[in-house]
């Protein structure tokens, strides 16, 4: 099932990027990743050695609020880039590759802070730096 949403998604997302979002196949593509991803979690949370599930959603509040934020971050921003901003997808992409290449960085201190200072106090101040980290790309210029 696992198999089926990832290679729907991607499957659909080069459609989508092919021959636009009105496209049948990329909607159907789409549809059926989403479909199986939610069928998919649906089963493994009710099993009893899944490592993952739903039941992290009801141990934090904020969870739900902080999903719906990176779908929106990481579906959307390149759209953005490349057709309100008007950037070449070679920019877009150095951009995009900022991110994950600092993470990879930062993560060993980060975890090192955690533990010195505590995970929420490091939480709030990288929050924080990633909501200035958004308002300051909102402003680039092309």
């Amino acid at each position: 099932m696992a198999t089926l949403s990832l290679g729907s998604f991607g499957l659909g997302m080069t459609v989508e990027q092919s021959q636009g979002f009105s496209s049948v196949h990329a909607i159907v593509l789409l549809s059926v990743a989403a479909f199986s991803f939610v069928i998919f979690f649906s089963s493994r949370s009710h099993s009893r050695t899944t490592s993952f599930g739903f039941k992290f959603v009801s141990q934090f509040r904020a969870q739900h609020g902080f999903a719906r934020w990176l779908v929106g971050v990481y579906r959307l921003t390149p759209f953005f880039l490349e057709r309100v901003k008007t950037y070449p997808t070679a920019k877009v992409g150095l951009l995009l590759a900022v991110s994950p290449v600092l993470s990879g960085l930062i993560a060993p201190v980060s975890g090192v802070l955690a533990d010195y200072f505590g995970s929420k106090r490091i939480g709030c101040i990288g929050l924080g730096l990633m909501m200035g980290g958004c308002l300051t790309i909102s402003t680039f210029d092309a």
